[in-house]
């Protein structure tokens, strides 16, 4: 009788243990809706959410001000767009797939893990009508050693020289 008493103990330790709540890890697809939000937020003027999705390498004057003025690039591209944005995907990729918007061939520093494409319709919309739609290819990294984060860009210094990756292609 204790030995049956001990094994459903122990039993039921381990059924308790199992059933605690785990944590969930967010899927790329799911940190990618979050970058779409953050980009609505960015056409709407609020910097605060799109800045955690840049990242600079150290604290340095020159790549903060590099970040301010790739966010202000990015928020005249996007309105001239739309003024409203939905994700439509994800797909990962590899340098060698064109994407016209940015420059995924050069200057990709060894930490950037994985390069992926995110695939956005923009919508410019007055009141509740739709005037136009538009898709757009976002091209979003994940960095080594960062689980669970992605970002637009890396913003780096090679030498003296300030790089970002990837760098947008402005017209």
């Amino acid at each position: 009788m204790k030995r049956f008493t001990l094994v459903l103990i122990v039993f039921l330790m381990v059924l308790s243990a199992c059933s605690e709540t785990q944590s969930t890890v967010p899927t790329t697809e799911d940190l990618a809706k979050g970058l779409v939000d953050a980009v609505e937020k960015l056409m709407k003027n609020d910097l605060s959410t799109i800045s955690n999705y840049v990242k600079t390498t150290v604290q340095d004057q020159q790549l903060a001000s590099k970040k301010q003025e790739y966010l202000d690039t990015l928020k005249q591209t996007f309105l001239t767009l739309g003024n409203k944005v939905e994700f439509l995907g994800i797909r990962e990729t590899k340098v060698s797939t064109p994407v016209y918007s940015f420059d995924l061939y050069t200057d990709r520093p060894y930490s950037v893990e994985n390069l992926y494409l995110m695939d956005v319709l923009f919508f410019e919309t007055q009141g509740d009508t739709i005037i136009s739609k538009k898709t757009f290819v976002l091209p979003f990294i994940t960095l080594q050693g960062e689980k669970d984060k992605i970002y637009l860009s890396v913003i780096y210094k090679a030498g003296d020289e300030v790089k970002i990756f990837p760098k947008p292609l402005v017209p």
